[in-house]
């Protein structure tokens, strides 16, 4: 797993991942996990900044390549937007940081969250 937010968007290389609902997982893991290293970083990464860094840009292109490719495969539902996605995750990401710590929390929530997307 990348070790900050400049190795997220090397997650892309997750499109060689025969599964693309396990590689839009393991991305949207990653992310959650990043948005939770600082205060504040979740509701910056959910909205899309005027004047954001190539690096931000280049890790928010990563996931939206996964998403694009689960949704392409059937795999999570077609009328998914990527920034609906995110929104989601650090969604996520924010109720850890706001709650009495519970270790399997996000897991948990990031399992919910993937089930909705799934077609039906």
């Amino acid at each position: 797993m990348p070790r900050g937010l400049a190795d997220l968007h090397r997650l892309v290389e997750l499109l060689d991942e025969t599964d693309p609902l396990k590689a839009v997982s393991r991305w949207l893991e990653a992310f959650i996990d990043q948005c939770s290293v600082y205060e504040g970083l979740a509701q910056a990464l959910a909205r899309t900044p005027v004047h954001e860094s190539d690096t931000c840009r280049l890790s928010l292109d990563a996931g939206t390549a996964l998403i694009r490719r689960a949704a392409e495969a059937g795999t999570l539902r077609a009328d998914i937007d990527a920034d609906d996605v995110r929104h989601l995750a650090a969604a996520i990401a924010w109720v850890g940081g706001q709650l009495l710590p519970a270790p399997d929390r996000r897991t948990r929530l990031l399992r919910m969250m993937l089930d909705g997307l799934r077609p039906r």
